[in-house]
């Protein structure tokens, strides 16, 4: 499911899909620049307010494909099993609590997310952070973490194994079509992660504008990138100094704190090993501004200037250059070894051997430059040699205290499925912490309505037809998905036809339940 991530106190009749431009992780650059005089906005997660969540799970099920559900029973750590072929634990809420705060040593790939109004502390490597709202962790087997919740209720997946055929759609697959999608992703990334936007991001005036003030350069024709990433702040008054009015400076202000911020969090995809370069070889790319001068001994680790979007790329800087065949290849495998261009490096905060950590509030859709409301994905690290995640979770936050059509906040939502095959299958896990959701299933061949209530979870088995049709709030939703496969890119999400369904019957059936449901959440005491 792809939502927009934060609706803020929006009157319903005024929503329109020019606010809510969240579009799918694997759209080409082709598709994606259809949105591109969508504005992009700031979606403020952080001024969401909410009065409290559920401090548990009160009710755990998992639907089949005829839509008839089974009730999970809990596990002796209080969470439920999600996923059986790769026993994927859930737990949420004091449970999760509980358990973070008993170990020290993890002894499952564990998947951890702060949501709202849930902030703590960590201590790896004897060093403690503070973690806040909104905030993911990717914890590998074996790894010695402490964590410490301060205020407000995590929710952890923790997975045995994988799925045997997943690595059929990893980065290092054979298929070529998977080969195609991750070089695609790997030239947006290099794209982004040096700083360069497409022209038609911004409205033609202002991109013309700050080309003429020299405030930007041209990039192969099509790109622009700032030639100064100040701070935000510094960078808005320099604009009001070049004769930018205050609606140019705000309509650009997010695009660019949004880039800034993916630039600066990438950083890492620069780094790499000398592996097999000589001394000789590598102060000629240092003299040719290949790599950065550096006082690192002996030049062990390199960083190199810019993110190559590919092979060939590389290849040609060094041929300008007159490096020579043999040092060419040299150079070129040494890169390839480290290169972290084709990962989703955006909101990441913390990487170690074996922990990664990631604020939703920076998570960007590399594809749209929009805020994307997966905080975690199978495209983002896990750790520092480049090993990437199984499971994806997203975030919907909103405070419309009032019932509404999904269709209203995001277009393309509609009835879909995830495959069921013995080679290819995804679960889909549904856990609202406040608010509910009505979604739409097919029951017995026939759509219904399925209300989610806040501290539910509900496991959507491969191949169970479903959509969100409304939510209200306080709302907030976890969605994850077993295992994460790129955002829908490799075929894993298939729509079905609404065609001989009355959705709008549905609409206002789920929008009298949603009514109901909120009065008597409002009974309940809220947790502040």
């Amino acid at each position: 499911m792809n939502v927009t991530p934060i609706i803020k106190n929006t009157k319903l009749e005024t929503i329109s899909n020019i606010h809510l431009p969240q579009r799918k992780q694997a759209e080409t650059p082709k598709i994606a620049s259809h949105f591109a005089t969508l504005p992009n906005l700031a979606y403020g997660k952080h001024l969401i307010n909410f009065t409290g969540n559920a401090p548990m799970i009160t009710k755990a099920t998992v639907l089949s494909p005829d839509g008839h559900e089974t009730e999970l029973k809990p596990t002796k750590n209080g969470g439920f099993i999600i996923e059986e072929r790769t026993n994927t634990e859930l737990i949420y809420g004091n449970n999760a609590k509980k358990y973070l705060e008993n170990t020290n040593t993890f002894d499952r790939d564990t998947h951890v997310v702060f949501p709202k109004k849930a902030t703590g502390k960590v201590t790896i490597d004897g060093k403690t952070t503070e973690i806040k709202e909104n905030t993911a962790f990717v914890i590998n087997k074996g790894s010695n973490a402490k964590f410490e919740v301060t205020k407000g209720y995590p929710m952890l997946m923790a997975s045995d194994k994988n799925f045997d055929w997943y690595s059929n759609y990893s980065n290092q697959s054979d298929d070529q079509m998977i080969k195609n999608k991750y070089a695609e992703l790997m030239w947006i990334n290099a794209r982004l992660y040096n700083g360069e936007i497409h022209k038609n991001k911004f409205d033609q005036n202002v991109v013309n504008k700050l080309i003429e003030k020299e405030i930007v350069d041209v990039k192969d024709n099509d790109y622009v990138k700032f030639k100064h990433y100040y701070v935000p702040e510094y960078q808005a008054k320099e604009l009001e100094k070049n004769g930018f009015s205050k609606e140019e400076v705000n309509s650009l202000m997010p695009l660019y704190t949004s880039v800034r911020n993916a630039k600066m969090e990438s950083k890492i995809s620069k780094k790499g090993t000398r592996h097999e370069m000589s001394d000789e070889v590598i102060q000629k790319l240092k003299d040719e501004k290949v790599l950065h001068k550096s006082n690192i001994p002996h030049d062990e680790k390199v960083f190199w200037t810019k993110d190559f979007k590919n092979e060939d790329e590389l290849r040609g800087r060094l041929d300008r250059n007159k490096f020579s065949d043999d040092e060419v290849n040299t150079v070129v495998s040494a890169w390839k070894q480290d290169n972290k261009t084709g990962y989703d490096l955006t909101g990441l905060k913390f990487l170690s051997d074996d922990i990664a950590m990631y604020s939703f509030d920076k998570k960007l859709n590399n594809w749209s430059l929009e805020p994307s409301c997966w905080v975690t994905n199978s495209t983002a690290m896990s750790t520092k040699d480049g090993k990437a995640m199984s499971l994806g979770t997203s975030m919907v936050q909103s405070d419309i205290e009032i019932p509404v059509d999904m269709r209203k906040l995001h277009s393309s939502e509609k009835l879909h499925k995830h495959p069921a095959r013995d080679d290819k299958a995804q679960s889909e896990v549904y856990l609202v912490t406040s608010g509910c959701a009505a979604l739409n299933i097919l029951k017995d061949g026939k759509p219904t309505v399925k209300l989610v209530k806040q501290g539910e979870v509900v496991v959507i088995n491969p191949g169970v037809v479903h959509c969100v049709n409304s939510v209200i709030g306080e709302y907030e939703q976890l969605v994850s998905q077993i295992p994460s496969a790129f955002q829908y890119g490799f075929g894993f999400k298939e729509d079905v036809d609404e065609n001989g369904y009355d959705m709008d019957a549905l609409t206002r059936e789920a929008t009298t339940e949603l009514t109901e449901v909120k009065k008597e959440i409002d009974k309940e005491p809220k947790v502040l």
